[in-house]
């Protein structure tokens, strides 16, 4: 009897060890990138959002073993400050009674920037986003040299790290992607008006009802600027159904355990950083 105990106790050390293990191997950090005009309270609701999420399919899904070690610190904001002078760019082009969408296609390159809009972009990249500096690349934005700092600590401590953009933050997680470029960080995409999800898996999000993502088709039906839509609403949360927290992660909608489904395909498929 003394033997089958000490068998027993042998063996569940041994699963605790390799559960421990698991643990250890899924460690992961995701950051919530805000789109463009939340402003820091709102960006910090999506991200709570967001972890409330995580947690909820965790309890529903316990078999899943990449959320074991899933804690409030998994869940952290990489939140645009310096997109003010984003926006007065932005601001300024709306004074030309130009739409929206416009603005957008003129930055993807699929329509000539007329002189003035190339103008104030090469004003806004030489002054507030990039610069050459010999055969390398700094980075002189504030907002982006501290999303990059966060990154990559993270990485020297073993995380994998998920980039998770919505609407303009996309832009953000692409580009971020792009500079750490790295099989130990990842992209999930939602309500996405950029062509690419970053790191080429294709895990995103965006509504048929999303008015602010879809006009764009009827602007520029020949237009390639964006992903299509993917998926349908059953609840629209704001008036354009483009909110993070109130329609993408309503509770009445499928979204809300896609995305999650698509964060944890990405942490099952990076590489553990050595």
């Amino acid at each position: 009897m003394k033997k089958l105990s000490r068998l027993f106790i042998i063996f569940t050390l041994l699963i605790q060890l390799s559960c421990s293990d698991n643990q250890e191997e899924e460690k992961f950090r995701i950051y919530y990138i805000n789109g463009m005009a939340s402003d820091f309270m709102e960006a910090v609701e999506d991200q709570k959002e967001l972890y409330q999420a995580l947690v909820e399919y965790r309890d529903k899904n316990p078999e899943v073993k990449e959320l074991y070690s899933l804690s409030e610190d998994t869940v952290r904001l990489a939140y645009n400050y310096n997109e003010q002078i984003f926006l007065e760019f932005f601001e300024v082009f709306l004074q030309k009674n130009l739409d929206t969408f416009t603005f957008f296609v003129f930055l993807s390159g699929k329509m000539p920037m007329p002189d003035w809009f190339n103008d104030m972009y090469q004003n806004l990249v030489v002054q507030n986003t990039l610069k050459m500096v010999g055969e390398g690349l700094k980075i002189a934005d504030e907002d982006i040299r501290e999303h990059i700092d966060m990154y990559e600590e993270d990485l020297d401590k073993g995380y994998k790290v998920i980039l998770l953009g919505h609407s303009q933050g996309n832009f953000y997680a692409n580009f971020e992607y792009d500079i750490l470029s790295s099989d130990s960080v990842g992209v999930v995409s939602v309500a996405t008006p950029a062509d690419r999800v970053g790191d080429g898996r294709d895990y995103y999000t965006t509504f048929y009802e999303d008015i602010l993502i879809h006009a764009v088709r009827f602007l520029y039906p020949e237009s390639y600027l964006y992903l299509p839509p993917n998926m349908h609403a059953q609840r629209c949360g704001d008036i354009d159904c483009h909110s993070f927290k109130s329609s993408y992660m309503h509770p009445g909608n499928e979204s809300r355990e896609k995305i999650i489904q698509d964060i944890i395909k990405v942490i099952r498929e990076l590489k553990k950083p050595d």
